[in-house]
C-alpha cells in the first residue's frame, strides 16, 4: 500500500496535497472546537488523520529511496 502510494503522489501531487492539506484542516478545526467548547468528541477528529500521516510519511520515505 505504501508503493502504491508513492507512485500515485508522484503521478498526482496537487491530489497529494490536497489530501494533506484536508487532514491537517480536519485536525485544526477539530483542536479548536474542542477548546471552544470543550466537548470530547471533537478527539475523534483529531485522531482520525493519524493513520494517513503515517502512511504519507512512509510512502514519502519509499519515494526518496527508490522513486
Amino acid at each position: 500500500m505504501v508503493k502504491q502510494y508513492a507512485v500515485f503522489s508522484s503521478k498526482h501531487p496537487v491530489l497529494h496535497w490536497m489530501f494533506m492539506l484536508t487532514f491537517l484542516l480536519t485536525m485544526v478545526v477539530s483542536s479548536y472546537l474542542l477548546l471552544e467548547t470543550e466537548q470530547l468528541a471533537y478527539i475523534g477528529g483529531m485522531a482520525l488523520p493519524v493513520l494517513p500521516f503515517i502512511l504519507f510519511a512512509r510512502a514519502s520515505n519509499y519515494k526518496k529511496k527508490y522513486l
